[in-house]
């Protein structure tokens, strides 16, 4: 196990080293049980090779869930990566399994990492639409929840303390971290062919239009098929000739998409709330730049305004009188 966690490791530094800076990867891997079993003849034209013995690993007891995802996210944070987040795929369509003590297995994760501490994430365009009117990124989960109730009738000290509980006119929310997504069949030769569904986010949110998707697993293209859809360049890399194949026919083969990226499949009512959702994001990201523009000002001012008052050992002074006030509340908890 940790020679396969760490082969992974290595893979990934490779694609940290060509990755700009704001950009992130999207990480999908299942779990396993630690099993053991005989060898087996081939059976089928899946299993022509037949399976080996299969032995419990060292440091694992027979049953026992590995935790593969999770130990993978932890060692490439180790590694560099920032871990942001732990995305959950509800398989709707899961395989069923003959098992007696323990739940069905029906998800898998995928993590979001990133290179630097800022990177690119398009929120807006994997917004989804709202299940309530109730709230918005303002409120505490809306209704008056977790406020005593003190939301609904807002005073400038109560919208402090609670957050407000102003209603989302937008029609969107930021999406949520688990989605469910059907498993696709693929007439292909490859067993393993991811849903486009479940994609398309990661690509969206993780890429602008005419960006370039990596896939260093390409398997059957289908990253390399999505990526088109959405107008983004592609590069994969296959060990199998014949994956490499499959996958260079089915990106020849699908159609570029429209100017929107996603073929356009939104209804006029849908694209007129996914501007308004637009128009709301871009507003607020202007205005958060805006002050965090002022505050690094102040604070680069505070590093030369603020000197060492020679007459007064353990003192300081301020020379830039004209922003004295504010370089004073800045830099309170410095001065002696």
């Amino acid at each position: 196990m940790e020679e396969y966690l760490q082969s992974l490791v290595s893979v990934f530094r490779e694609v940290r080293r060509v990755l700009r800076a704001d950009g992130t990867l999207w990480v999908n891997m299942g779990d396993s049980y630690a099993t053991r079993s005989g060898s087996q003849p081939p059976t089928n034209t899946r299993n022509s090779c037949g399976h080996t013995a299969k032995h419990t690993p060292r440091g694992y007891k027979y049953k026992d869930l590995i935790g593969v995802p999770w130990q993978l996210a932890f060692a490439l944070r180790a590694d560099g990566w920032y871990l942001r987040q732990d995305i959950i795929w509800n398989k709707s369509n899961c395989m069923p399994e003959s098992v007696r003590d323990r739940c069905t297995k029906s998800h898998e994760y995928i993590f979001l990492l990133s290179k630097s501490e800022r990177y690119y994430f398009d929120a807006a365009a994997i917004s989804e639409p709202v299940t309530s009117t109730k709230g918005n990124a303002r409120t505490f989960r809306g209704g008056g929840a977790y406020t005593g109730g003190r939301a609904h009738d807002n005073s400038a000290q109560v919208e402090r303390e609670s957050h407000g509980n102003r209603e989302n006119q937008t029609g969107r929310r930021n999406k949520r971290d688990v989605w469910t997504v059907s498993t696709n069949g693929f007439r292909g030769a490859h067993f393993a062919v991811f849903p486009e569904k479940l994609i398309e986010p990661c690509i969206l949110a993780g890429s602008p239009l005419g960006g370039t998707v990596l896939d260093p697993f390409a398997g059957s293209g289908t990253t390399g098929v999505v990526a088109k859809r959405l107008r983004r360049d592609f590069i994969g890399c296959e060990i199998n000739p014949d994956y490499a194949q499959m996958a260079t026919e089915r990106i020849f083969d699908t159609p570029q998409g429209g100017q929107c990226g996603n073929n356009c499949k939104m209804t006029v009512e849908e694209f007129q709330q996914f501007v308004a959702w637009r128009k709301e994001q871009d507003y607020y990201k202007k205005e958060l730049d805006k002050e965090l523009n002022k505050r690094e000002i102040l604070a680069k001012k505070t590093c030369w305004a603020i000197d060492a008052d020679p007459k007064k050992p353990g003192k300081v002074k301020i020379i830039d009188q004209d922003h004295a006030a504010e370089l004073l509340e800045m830099a309170k908890d410095y001065l002696a």
